[in-house]
């Protein structure tokens, strides 16, 4: 351990020439006897006093000549023991790849300067592990807590890795991962820490009733779709509105368009019955028949059994800073889901722009669904609009998807944070834009991260460089766990002994087998019992 401006630090080795090393892209270091070292720990190899160079590391070797293949092979022949992996041998020593990515200058624990790299690290420098406030300061950590968002820490480590709200939720968040990775556990996170700071407040698209509770017990409100919660049609654009209609001739979907459009540049609220009068007018104004009009009428009346469009919801008292608005989504189709978040994203980034509602985080978990990869549709568009100019106006989108390949590949490059959990190559190969500094060994590393562990990268302003990130525990309920098959099996066992058609033994026609066989009943039941056991 080495005191440096009032810090003890701990020596993990040496700066080290070779392999094209020192350069301004990597530095070898030799590590001392014993040390363990990990892909993406950072370290400072002393290039003066009080100046240091920051080194990320990127892979380790070992060099051991007493274990290659023919020293192997020839003790295992002569019955020889193998060397102890902790032997201290001469010539066995662990070689760290790292590379430069910034320099401090440390004149004490709160006087710390950093900067990007501009000097050669020469061989010979000595290396530390870096950590505490000196690492916050690096990694961009050393942030309020009135801003403060405490996601995790970095993985294999106790160090806090805390973003700042006010750069990153109005430069948006993408998290992407494969199912079960770890995905809404950490939009559950991130929603407790933004309802934390009561500075934003927050409206999620939940598809799974994942939230249900979470948002009783921030203190939120859950709106059900269809039923507490419609859409206004003013924010409903033509390609959705043509979406939940049936199928009309293009006579009448002239009038039925025409009236509409009519109808949006009153820019007031309107309703169906304003729409189907509208469309009497318009309609003899394109000399359409009584019998045309009549036609198209009918099928634009069959909008009052929809389910989402309706009033509306007045948002500008329902939403105040910290308050959670859980949206819960089940039970809608396709269309009526993108409907929905379509006129729901336009509604509220209207209201933001006049600032009727306080700044504003859009949560949209399945976002392939709303901004598919070759779609142009009216959803896809606001969103987009969204994201391009929602920073101006404090309105901040999360998207969250498990396939980001089928995902407008400019949308995913303009967010500014993105959480990348265990992915398979070929989706990998869709975000190969948003790696920011991430070294090809962490990109490698993706697929095999075990749950709850990400790769977040970012721009300078929300994430200074690339790191793995252990996702802290939550509070608040998470209702996205995956089933225990065991317990599911067994409750329904249960219910099937108090109201199936037997008790204990198999003595009547058990559902979904034929015939009267009680042994294959036996069978059967003996089976499901010894797998639960």
């Amino acid at each position: 351990m080495s005191d440096i401006g009032g810090i003890r630090w701990e020596r993990v080795g040496q700066v080290v020439a070779g392999q094209g090393s020192p350069s301004f892209l990597e530095v070898l270091v030799l590590l001392d006897p014993g040390v363990e070292i990990r892909p993406g720990e950072y370290c400072m190899a002393e290039i003066d006093h009080g100046f240091y160079g920051i080194l990320r590391v990127r892979n380790a070797i070992e060099v051991n000549p007493y274990e290659n293949p023919s020293h192997a092979h020839l003790r295992r022949i002569i019955n020889i023991p193998h060397m102890s992996p902790g032997t201290n041998l001469p010539r066995r020593y662990v070689v760290a790849y790292t590379e430069p990515v910034g320099e401090l200058r440390i004149e004490g624990p709160d006087n710390v300067t950093y900067g990007p790299p501009q000097k050669l690290i020469p061989a010979g420098c000595v290396v530390y592990k870096m950590s505490g406030s000196v690492l916050a300061k690096v990694l961009g950590y050393s942030v309020p807590d009135d801003r403060a968002l405490h996601i995790g820490y970095l993985y294999g480590t106790n160090e806090p890795v805390k973003l700042n709200a006010f750069e990153v939720l109005p430069r948006h968040i993408l998290i992407v991962g494969t199912t079960g990775s770890g995905k809404t556990y950490l939009l559950g996170v991130i929603v407790e820490e933004i309802c934390k700071l009561k500075l934003f407040s927050v409206v999620n698209i939940d598809f799974h009733g994942d939230f249900i509770k979470a948002a009783g017990e921030l203190d939120g409100i859950n709106l059900k779709a269809g039923k507490e919660l419609t859409v206004r049609f003013r924010y409903l654009e033509e390609p959705e509105l043509l979406s939940i209609l049936p199928y009309m001739h293009e006579l009448h979907r002239d009038i039925v368009l025409e009236a509409f459009r009519e109808l949006k540049e009153a820019d007031r609220d309107f309703s169906i019955d304003d729409l189907l009068r509208k469309m009497d007018e318009v309609g003899r104004r394109l000399g359409a028949s009584d019998h045309s009009i009549h036609l198209a009428k009918t099928r634009v009346a069959s909008l009052k059994r929809s389910r989402i469009i309706g009033r509306g919801i007045d948002w500008e008292k329902m939403l105040e800073p910290g308050k959670f608005v859980n949206i819960d989504c089940r039970g809608l189709t396709h269309s009526e889901l993108q409907v929905l978040v379509g006129a729901l994203s336009r509604e509220l980034l209207a209201l933001r722009r006049e600032s009727v509602i306080p700044p504003i985080v859009f949560a949209v978990d399945e976002a392939h669904l709303f901004i598919p990869r070759k779609e142009e549709g009216a959803g896809v568009q606001v969103l987009r609009e969204a994201i391009l100019f929602g920073r101006h106006y404090l309105f901040c989108l999360i998207l969250v998807t498990q396939s980001p390949m089928d995902i407008d590949g400019r949308i995913i490059r303009i967010t500014n944070t993105r959480f990348i959990f265990a992915l398979e190559p070929d989706q990998l190969a869709a975000i190969k834009g948003v790696f920011a500094d991430a070294p090809k060994e962490f990109i490698d590393m993706i697929p095999k991260l075990e749950r709850g562990v990400c790769l977040i990268t970012g721009s300078r302003e929300t994430v200074r460089h690339a790191h793995f990130v252990k996702v802290r525990e939550r509070y608040t309920t998470h209702g996205g766990a995956t089933p225990d098959v065991k317990a599911v099996v067994s409750r329904w066992l249960e219910r099937r002994g108090t109201r199936g058609p037997y008790n204990g033994e198999a003595t009547g026609k058990l559902s979904g087998m034929h015939g009267e066989n009680k042994d294959d009943k036996r069978r059967y039941r003996y089976g499901i019992e010894r797998f639960l056991r």
